[in-house]
């Protein structure tokens, strides 16, 4: 295990209550580093790290996608810390958000592969909902 992801699953354990044994990088983006987690005991989970210093962003943001959850859009469920906050920051000032691991398909569109139906039909439904709660 690299020192990088060791580091990140220390951090996970120390603000989270998760046993993290399992760490993986899905997803790099200009903005965020996206985490596969794992624990033996407690199931998969997904971390975002931003790589900029965005902590009121974040706190704004997982507010809104609280209040969505509320008002039942489908969002991923926020892992509060042991503290009860809904992020943690790293040792670098960065903000960590530990999302629950939802299964699903990644549904690939361009040109050729237009998505089926019921899918664009969802999305319209959720898009509604987000609007009407705005």
């Amino acid at each position: 295990m690299n020192d990088n992801i060791k580091n990140i699953i220390d951090t996970i354990n120390n603000s989270f209550d998760l046993e993290i044994d399992y760490c993986e990088l899905l997803r790099e983006s200009s903005d965020n580093r996206v985490y596969f987690l794992r624990s033996s005991k407690k199931g998969n989970f997904v971390a975002r790290i931003s790589k900029r210093d965005v902590l009121p962003d974040v706190k704004f943001e997982t507010e809104w996608m609280e209040f969505f959850a509320k008002n039942g859009l489908p969002v991923a469920p926020i892992i509060k810390t042991k503290s009860g906050k809904n992020f943690t920051e790293t040792d670098d000032g960065k903000a960590m958000i530990i999302f629950k691991f939802i299964e699903g398909e990644h549904v690939k569109i361009d040109k050729e592969n237009m998505p089926r139906a019921e899918y664009i039909c969802s999305a319209a439904r959720t898009l509604a909902k987000i609007h009407n709660l705005s």
